[in-house]
């Protein structure tokens, strides 16, 4: 029972980041280089640690857009870093499948319709942060009915948590 807490604890977590993460806290507004400096500390450790990691076969060539991160404070003050994950090997992935597949439909066909986020947790002990990558894919029928936009009230489709090295987490 225990071993299932953590896993589903971080799945639950990782999965409201994604929807919340759109929403600006005012704290946020009001002093953005605070924020600013926790994304660039947490750069600087993901950058100097990517070339030690052995990377499962999926995120060897993933971009992680820096750009566009953010930051996310939980209602503990337990804070993390979000950045958007550009993976060419999902949509080819994905696209290659949809070809292969004898069973083709029109949702299969139309390749990776969802989004996947770089989550790095900062360690309570202050040295060092975890990392683990959210995949949400929404239904194609979901992404019709809400014109391409995620919805957290009425979300439909899958939510999974990947390790950077070692591929999917069976949670």
């Amino acid at each position: 029972m225990r071993k299932l807490l953590l896993p589903s604890l971080l799945l639950f977590i990782s999965t409201s980041i994604i929807f919340i993460s759109c929403k600006k806290n005012e704290a946020e507004v009001q002093n953005p280089v605070s924020q600013n400096e926790k994304i660039v500390k947490a750069k600087a450790w993901f950058e100097s640690k990517l070339p030690t990691m052995n990377l499962y076969s999926l995120y060897k060539t993933a971009k992680y857009d820096w750009t566009k991160a953010g930051t996310f404070k939980f209602k503990n003050g337990y804070e993390i870093i979000t950045v958007p994950l550009v993976n060419e090997n999902v949509s080819k992935k994905s696209n290659s499948q949809s070809k292969t597949n004898s069973k083709t439909t029109s949702d299969s066909s139309v390749g990776f319709i969802g989004k996947e986020k770089l989550l790095i947790y900062p360690r309570l002990d202050g040295k060092g942060y975890f990392t683990k990558v959210l995949q949400v894919l929404p239904t194609l029928n979901y992404l019709i009915a809400y014109n391409n936009k995620f919805d957290p009230k009425n979300f439909t489709g899958y939510v999974s948590v990947w390790s950077l090295e070692t591929g999917f987490k069976k949670v």
